[in-house]
């Protein structure tokens, strides 16, 4: 597991490797992401200020390979992207 920080929760945030090779698509976050179990929401590239803002390179390839994760998903209508997604986020 790489912790990346901790929440105003004190969770950790982090990304859960399967094994102690660090490859980013080897990781729970991805594979979770990938078959439509779980969405990109929070971390993003473009406001500093924000609290999940990728800080160095190792954040923004993350966020880079967990956005084409995805996209996958979506275009191939897995998981919760079969779905009309007001039905599922009722917030969007």
């Amino acid at each position: 597991m790489k912790i990346i920080e901790k929440d105003k929760y004190q969770r950790y945030v982090s990304i859960c490797y399967f094994d102690n090779n660090f490859y980013f698509k080897n990781s729970l976050n991805f594979n979770l992401v990938q078959n439509g179990f779980a969405r990109v929401h929070y971390i993003q590239d473009t406001n500093y200020k924000q609290p999940y803002y990728t800080k160095d390179k190792y954040q923004k390839e993350f966020y880079k390979v967990i956005l084409e994760s995805q996209n996958y998903a979506k275009l191939h209508y897995l998981g919760i992207w079969q779905h009309n997604q007001i039905d599922i986020f009722h917030k969007i």
